[in-house]
């Protein structure tokens, strides 16, 4: 046997029903005796008889066949599961770059994380401010917190706040853009469409469609 690497797709490995494949196959005129395939990082990777040559009718009927099995419910649903599953990674990655913002204490404008887990951690700073500035009075409390480009401010518990609410309004826009493009892909009916559904664009603002 011998290893032929056949990419039909480059997207082709993203999913597919491989049982209904093999029985295609097993099935099709290809007049390749014991013919299978198995998966190989970015493409699949066809393994023939030594004595099979390969040829120009094989490859056409190769791309028949994974025409019928892109097109299919199967492959189309992975496809959205996946683009999805991208979207969601680009926004978290927009995130994680961090969002600007120059209010005080900065004295120009720096970039701060605004991910799920550094909002959270935001949030425990400044309930706990709040605790200490009900025992000990206004202005008690303060405290360190970094850029992206790991530079340190000591904020007071007022100009945490003013981050928060500063970097709110663009998570939230970062969040309704990703929904926005999650529906526009559920409506889509063929998996090229899906694979090369273009989401770049401006993020941090509210979406006008």
């Amino acid at each position: 046997m011998f290893k032929y690497p056949f990419t039909y797709s480059n997207h082709f490995s993203n999913g597919i029903n491989y049982n209904a494949l093999q029985q295609d196959i097993d099935e099709s005129p290809l007049g390749c005796e014991g013919f299978h395939f198995k998966k190989s990082a970015g493409s699949i990777c066809f393994l023939f008889p030594n004595e099979t040559v390969f040829s120009q009718a094989i490859n056409d009927s190769l791309e028949e066949l994974m025409n019928v099995h892109i097109g299919s419910p199967y492959y189309i649903k992975v496809a959205k599961k996946d683009k999805k599953q991208e979207l969601n990674d680009y926004r978290d990655s927009i995130l994680l770059s961090g969002l600007p913002y120059n209010s005080p204490p900065l004295s120009s404008e720096l970039y701060y994380q605004a991910d799920r887990e550094t909002r959270t951690d935001l949030g425990t700073v400044i309930s706990n401010g709040k605790d200490v500035e009900e025992i000990n009075g206004p202005g008690s409390f303060t405290h360190e917190w970094w850029s992206v480009d790991n530079i340190e401010h000591i904020f007071t518990l007022s100009q945490l706040k003013e981050l928060r609410v500063t970097l709110s309004d663009p998570v939230r826009n970062i969040y309704k853009n990703c929904r926005y493009h999650k529906d526009n892909v559920a409506i889509l009916e063929d998996a090229d469409s899906i694979n090369n559904y273009d989401y770049s664009g401006q993020w941090t603002n509210e979406l006008l469609p």
